[in-house]
């Protein structure tokens, strides 16, 4: 997953002591991952015989809030396939532990979800604008009892994957959009529930013009707001998959910072920026003096970040010393070399 931008540099002051003996370890970032990765497949897995079902459902129902499910479990199918792969290489490479994340797999199937989404809602919206002006008739019975399997499937994932996101330290955005198109169609799911139960009663009372009109009323709530939230995604991990540098004005403000700083430090190497959806991150290279620890590399970034905060605002900082570094500070003695 996406480490947090606080986490991208791991501590060089010392490990933090592990846990007491007989105690049993703190869940990791790995183990979150997989986690992830289990829900993920057992989500992927039983909504294939449900989609079969709802495909039954849909093709002799006459509703148009069904369309709604049936194209969301088409997107779910697709989008699905490429999120287990995603996830799968970050368990396979451990990039979980990996400073950068595995923030392009994540961004592109969050964009993907996206981008499938938006235009089967506007299809969506169409057909069931047609139905409030002009309902027709909707079948009940079984189809009921189909949707109720599908909601309570959507039910128990939904609840799974909060638990999952609470674990996790970092918001990772196929879990974002995962959780967000779960969330679309479980409350689909529901109103196409509370729709036909409320249409059957209309109807059964003889108001059959009411009553087939409470179904593509919910198909158009539910459209509007997969459109709303598919948009968001859309922009925000559109954002994410490109890779600028930072403006050139800010770039000069980094220089000067190093400037300002140049006692601590012998020679500037590489400097690297880089701006990928919110994330702004400054990559540079210093040559140290000899007998240079790694704490006092730890404090050049950590004064750069301070010093650059406020004139650029969120902003991660890492140096790379470009000699090598003592691992610890000496006092009377040879250290030993980074």
């Amino acid at each position: 997953m996406s480490a947090p931008a606080g986490q991208l540099t791991p501590s060089v002051a010392g490990a933090p002591p592990g846990p007491p003996a007989g105690a049993s370890p703190a869940p990791s970032a790995g183990d979150d991952v997989r986690a992830l990765y289990r829900v993920m497949r057992w989500g992927f897995w039983s909504n294939i015989p449900v989609a079969g079902l709802l495909l039954v459902v849909g093709a002799s129902a006459g509703s148009s809030a069904i369309v709604v499910m049936m194209l969301q479990n088409v997107v779910d199918v697709i989008v699905q396939l490429f999120e287990l792969y995603a996830i799968r290489q970050v368990i396979a490479r451990d990039a979980e532990a990996f400073p950068y994340g595995a923030g392009k797999l994540e961004n592109f199937a969050a964009f993907l979800w996206a981008v499938l989404t938006i235009p089967a809602a506007l299809y969506v919206l169409a057909i069931a604008a047609d139905d409030l002006w002009t309902p027709d008739s909707v079948q009940y019975g079984v189809t009921i009892l189909a949707i109720l399997v599908s909601a309570a499937r959507l039910t128990v994932l939904y609840v799974a994957l909060r638990k999952v996101r609470s674990r996790m330290g970092a918001s990772s955005p196929v879990l974002t959009a995962y959780q967000a198109d779960t969330k679309i169609d479980m409350l689909s799911n529901w109103g196409v529930v509370l729709s036909l139960g409320a249409a059957f009663g209309l109807v059964a009372a003889g108001a059959e013009s009411a009553g087939y009109r409470v179904d593509p009323a919910v198909a158009i709530v539910v459209a509007v707001y997969s459109l709303v939230l598919g948009g968001r995604i859309l922009l925000g991990n559109f954002r994410a998959l490109m890779d600028l540098p930072l403006p050139v004005v800010e770039q000069l403000t980094v220089m000067r910072a190093l400037a300002e700083r140049h006692a601590a430090f012998e020679h500037i190497g590489a400097v690297e920026t880089r701006v990928s959806g919110d994330e702004r991150l400054v990559d540079v290279e210093l040559q140290f003096a000899p007998g240079t620890t790694i704490a006092d590399v730890e404090e050049v970034a950590r004064g750069l970040r301070e010093d650059l905060g406020p004139r650029l605002g969120d902003l991660e900082v890492r140096v790379a010393p470009r000699t090598n570094v003592l691992s610890v500070d000496v006092v009377g003695g040879d250290g030993e070399g980074a």
